[in-house]
């Protein structure tokens, strides 16, 4: 696979299969997820990875990250980014429409728990 532009273009390609991932999790009820999020959700991860890695600290690893810098981890963790904070967007509007109150209004302990919650319910 060319992942460098030496063959051939990937953008296009890229392009193509976001949008149509994009498109495949609308359908599964995730609506509203852009290609464009996935992609800039990559850029941030992979940022962050190759951070920790050159910083080399001993902070305990999180299971849910990416151990690896590679394509394929890196858009897998960015779609599942994505999923957990349409399902956390979501989770705090039906809790603010629970308790009929405004989103901004929810207390920490309230956002952690959806934010927890919704880490949980992506596999």
């Amino acid at each position: 696979f060319d992942l460098d532009d030496t063959l051939s273009p990937i953008e296009p390609v890229l392009n193509e299969a976001n949008s149509a991932f994009s498109q495949a999790m609308s359908n599964f009820g995730y609506t509203g997820i852009q290609p464009s999020e996935i992609v800039e959700a990559g850029k941030e991860i992979r940022a962050q990875v190759s951070a920790d890695g050159e910083a080399g600290s001993s902070v305990a690893v999180d299971p849910l990250k990416p151990t690896t810098v590679n394509h394929k981890e890196i858009r897998l963790a960015a779609i599942r980014k994505e999923m957990e904070q349409f399902i956390l967007k979501t989770k705090l509007r039906q809790t603010a429409a629970d308790w009929a109150t405004d989103v901004e209004d929810l207390t920490a302990p309230v956002r952690k728990s959806a934010e927890k919650w919704a880490r949980t319910t992506v596999h």
